[in-house]
């Protein structure tokens, strides 16, 4: 499972590869397992026939890195992967998650000082709740399937996606980017993919599905008619964008609920990927376990 990457035009961040880095995780994990084409893997998945050395390369979010810097090297190895899209990145209307990751990363010079000035506005704005909220918070037991997170973000995370309400997630951030002068809509352009670049990738021979329209972190938590509609839209706007019915999907963030597997299922989708090894077994064809690149990535560095 890879997300961001970084090269010329695309700085350096937070959990971002280079070219160089993507290719030796590939050649990793060639050393132990066969890297099958996104159609071949899912057809051997449709038949029940996969095998545990068989293994694809999947791309979530919609990023124009992956254009800028995977493709290429993808190409250059003739390998095909799915990328996973969620439709308002190409509709003017992007998750501000991607947004807010950008600002982190290149107005801080690293996540610690950005946690800092975080909590010193969650303090002003949302004091009392949020000292409530934590009482008893163990960062340790929090996504403990992503070990690469620091306590720090493992807190950050568990406010922004258990304990804020409504927006106010929103208003911390654009206050803080405001502080900074940071405008998102100049920055627009170099995160996320185009039409022509979807189009592309389909017409090439990779696998576009559905990642959601609006990337909510937390679709498990949604009522079934609001994750119809989530997922809906994201196939229609597919359909209607590359002329075929996609076929596949990945979970954000990993979340789903028994709801949301029965939509799947309704609107006919063969393939699904969870955000995590754990369990390491699929339960179903719609939750399969994939490994997060950076565990690749320390394997290597080591």
């Amino acid at each position: 499972m890879f997300h961001h990457f970084r090269g010329e035009n695309q700085p350096k961040a937070q959990g971002s590869i280079s070219a160089e880095q993507f290719g030796q995780i590939i050649d990793l994990v060639q050393s132990t397992s066969t890297i099958l084409s996104s159609s071949e893997y899912l057809h051997l998945a449709q038949q029940n026939l996969l095998q545990d050395n068989h293994t694809c390369l999947t791309f979530d979010d919609a990023l124009q890195s992956q254009i800028k810097v995977a493709l290429p090297v993808l190409n250059s190895l003739k390998i095909k992967g799915f990328f996973f899209v969620y439709s308002s990145a190409f509709l003017g209307n992007p998750d501000p998650l991607e947004i807010y990751r950008y600002f982190r990363n290149n107005y801080y010079t690293d996540f610690e000082p950005f946690f800092y000035d975080f909590m010193s506005i969650v303090q002003q704005q949302f004091g009392e709740q949020i000292q409530s909220s934590l009482q008893g918070f163990q960062p340790g037991t929090y996504l403990v399937n992503a070990p690469y997170y620091s306590d720090n973000e493992r807190t950050f995370r568990f406010l922004r996606d258990n304990v804020f309400v409504h927006d106010q997630y929103d208003t911390i951030m654009n206050l803080l980017m405001s502080e900074r002068k940071f405008n998102p809509n100049d920055v627009m352009d170099e995160l996320f993919m185009t039409i022509a670049d979807i189009q592309l990738l389909q017409r090439t021979g990779h696998e576009v599905g559905l990642h959601s329209h609006g990337h909510p972190t937390t679709m498990h938590k949604l009522g079934k008619q609001i994750q119809q509609v989530e997922y809906q839209t994201n196939c229609d706007f597919l359909k209607e964008t590359l002329g075929v019915q996609p076929r596949t999907m990945s979970h954000p963030n990993g979340n789903y609920s028994s709801d949301t597997l029965e939509i799947l299922r309704e609107m006919g989708i063969s393939l699904g990927f969870r955000a995590t090894m754990s369990p390491p077994i699929a339960p179903s064809v719609l939750e399969v376990p994939r490994e997060d690149h950076s565990n690749l990535l320390s394997k290597i560095s080591t």
